[in-house]
């Protein structure tokens, strides 16, 4: 019994590592994911109190709490990802939020606990784009750039009303419009982002240790929490909020 008030003790005090991440969110009026993050904080209270004691909350096992606690905890990644793509049209934002948790939930509930490869699949859909636009602003993208310029001072953006011509045009819309979208110049904080990294690479890191071989307080689990709780703020804080200010120009 004691370990289990410890280890329940150090679970739920090391929830708090995200507390500034939720202060940061609300203080840039982001509702839903406030709305998302407090959901996620209080179902994993609930779960670790229900799981740490075996009992009934409210009605409610642990399972099903662990499983909203997923769900809103994937969810809360994909919004950190859709943050980082800098977009400034509130309504494909809005979109793009409502359809993360839509498909987040609908992963959870196909997976079920036997498997999470509808869960990482979404997650990484999300981060794919989010992860290339990053690596291209540091980085930078020369040839890219003089690319672009070469297409649009060309004259081969004019076709034929042919059926290849018009194949050819929408292969090369999608190609201006992706080069378009990566060659946006982004104030990424470069400050935040070493720790960013290093804050998601240990949480992983914990994460396997947690699932291979977790002691019986739960330190890694615990840890891999704090870990996540300081990226979640240093993610955050790698862009600013460009659906509420007039920073940069247009993308939609």
């Amino acid at each position: 019994m004691a370990t289990s008030v410890v280890a329940f003790l150090l679970t739920v005090s090391t929830t708090a590592s995200f507390i500034p991440s939720f202060k940061l969110i609300l203080s840039r009026r982001r509702h839903f994911e406030c709305f998302v993050g407090a959901g996620q904080l209080l179902s994993t209270l609930l779960f670790e109190a229900s799981a740490a004691f075996n009992v009934k909350l409210f009605g409610i096992t642990s399972n099903a709490y662990h499983e909203v606690s997923d769900i809103l905890t994937e969810t809360y990644a994909c919004l950190l990802m859709i943050h980082l793509l800098g977009l400034r049209n509130e309504d494909t934002q809005h979109l793009l939020r409502y359809t993360a948790f839509f498909l987040c939930w609908f992963a959870k509930l196909g997976d079920g606990w036997e498997s999470v490869a509808f869960e990482v699949l979404i997650i990484i859909s999300f981060a794919t784009p989010a992860i290339a636009l990053l690596t291209y602003s540091i980085f930078g993208l020369k040839k890219k750039k003089l690319r672009y310029q070469d297409m649009n001072d060309g004259d081969d953006l004019h076709y034929t009303g042919s059926s290849s011509g018009k194949f050819d045009s929408g292969i090369h819309w999608l190609d201006e419009f992706v080069n378009r979208f990566f060659m946006r110049s982004l104030p990424y904080n470069s400050s935040s982002l070493l720790s960013a990294v290093l804050s998601v690479s240990a949480g992983l890191v914990l994460l396997v240790l947690e699932n291979l071989r977790e002691t019986k307080l739960r330190l890694f689990h615990s840890l891999a929490q704090i870990a996540f709780g300081l990226s979640s703020y240093h993610l955050w804080q790698l862009l600013p909020c460009f659906d509420k200010d007039d920073m940069i120009g247009n993308f939609r």
